[in-house]
C-alpha cells in the first residue's frame, strides 16, 4: 500500500493538503510505520521535548540538511535542532521509531482512559474495558506504583 492510501487511513483525504491540524491515528501509523517514518514530504517525524516524545508532525519538505513540518517549523536533519523559529526552541525533531510511537501511544491511552465514565456506559461496554484495566493495574502493581488496595480489590 503506498503512502496516499495510508494517508487516507490515518485521516488525510486524498485531495487534502497535509496540514498541522490533519488528524493522526496512532494505530494506523503503527500498522504502516515503515512507510511513514522516512524523512519525506507527507510522512511523519517525532518531536521531542526534554528528551521524550511529545507529538508527531507531518513533514512538508525535506532536503539533505533540513526538514520542515506542516506548521512551518524547520529542523536540522542531523541534530534535530529547531532552526526556524529558533527562539524558545527546546524541542527537537527525531525519526519516528517504534519506541517513540509506543511512548506516544501510552500517553494517548492515559488521556483517553481519563475520559471514560463507566456510569454513563452500558454494562457490556464497561466489561469490554475490564481486560485492559486489569492488565494496566497488574503492570502498575509490578512497577510498585499501584494505587492503594481499594482499586485493585474491586476488579
Amino acid at each position: 500500500m503506498g503512502c496516499p492510501d495510508v494517508k487516507m487511513l490515518i485521516g488525510v483525504g486524498s485531495r487534502m493538503t497535509v496540514t498541522a491540524e490533519a488528524p493522526i491515528k496512532l494505530l494506523e501509523v503503527a500498522r504502516h510505520l515503515p512507510e511513514l517514518s522516512r524523512y519525506a514530504p507527507g510522512n511523519l517525524l517525532c518531536i521531542e521535548r526534554r528528551g521524550r516524545p511529545w507529538r508527531l508532525a507531518w513533514i512538508r519538505e525535506a532536503d539533505a540538511g533540513t526538514v520542515t513540518t506542516a506548521n512551518g517549523f524547520v529542523y536540522d536533519r542531523m541534530s534535530g535542532v529547531r532552526l526556524v523559529p529558533a527562539e524558545g526552541g527546546t524541542d527537537t525533531a527525531c525519526p519516528l521509531t517504534l519506541e517513540r510511537l509506543e511512548y506516544l501511544m501510552v500517553l494517548e491511552f492515559l488521556k483517553c482512559a481519563e475520559k471514560i465514565r463507566p456510569a454513563h456506559l452500558p454494562a457490556s461496554r464497561v466489561q469490554s474495558f475490564a481486560p485492559v484495566a486489569r492488565a494496566f493495574l497488574q503492570l502498575m502493581d509490578e512497577q510498585g506504583s499501584a494505587p492503594d488496595g481499594r482499586l485493585t480489590e474491586r476488579t
